[in-house]
């Protein structure tokens, strides 16, 4: 898998820790690299015991949800998938890289912070490709309306989010939210397998939650536009 417009740089450590290459990973920093985990308790220092942890639940999937220019380098969120079924991120990996290798590599845990139940568990299980959880989020004779397309009920819903998230391996990461009551708005950037010719890169889409006591009741799906 490949990330396009990605330097080389950032898509050989991304490659090598898609294939749970150690050795890859290994090559991908430059000899006098800096990096800093700050996601899993203690700050991690030592590239090799950072390697070691990453590398020991099995890699079953990487994702870029978001990136972001920074000075000398991008920022990512990044999602892993782990072959035990653990969920890893979603991540700020900061990356500052040359022409031929990584140098510097900080990570953090990005933190859900006053996002409803509903709404966390619906992206959460939308980035994981988790479809019964999905489905089991909104009520029985809930409304989505996608591409201003209506789905309406668990039935159409169901052929809604298998070909429209499944399918194309939608994935949001959270980058505002306003809620008011049972009205949650929620801008996301998007990504996943789908055609981008004429779309904006980063992708941002909103969403227009109406919840209920045990469930999304209606979703709203908009592309933003620049103006």
């Amino acid at each position: 898998m490949s990330d396009p417009g990605f330097p080389l740089a950032v898509q050989s450590l991304l490659n090598a820790v898609r294939s749970g290459s150690r050795e890859g990973i290994l090559a991908a920093f430059a000899a006098d690299h800096v990096i800093e985990d700050k996601s899993h308790g203690p700050p991690s220092r030592d590239l090799r015991h950072w390697v070691d942890q990453l590398l020991s639940n099995g890699i079953r999937s990487l994702r870029v949800m978001h990136r972001e220019p920074v000075s000398d380098g991008l920022r990512l969120v990044i999602l892993i998938h782990c072959q035990n079924g653990r969920i890893d991120g979603p991540l700020y990996w900061k990356v500052l890289y040359t022409e031929t290798s990584v140098y510097n590599l900080s990570i953090e845990t990005i933190e859900f912070k006053n996002v409803p139940e509903y709404v966390r568990e619906f992206v959460v299980a939308t980035n994981i490709g988790d479809l019964s959880s999905i489905l089991r989020i909104f009520t029985d004779d809930a409304l989505v309306n996608d591409e201003f397309v209506e789905y309406i009920g668990r039935e159409d819903i169901s052929i809604w989010a298998r070909r429209s998230i499944i399918d194309r391996q939608l994935g949001f990461h959270i980058l505002r939210l306003f809620t008011q009551e049972q009205r949650v708005v929620v801008s996301v950037s998007a990504t996943g397998k789908f055609d981008m010719m004429g779309l904006p890169d980063p992708l941002i889409l909103t969403l227009y939650f109406s919840l209920s006591g045990n469930g999304i009741a209606q979703l709203i799906i908009l592309q933003n536009v620049q103006t």
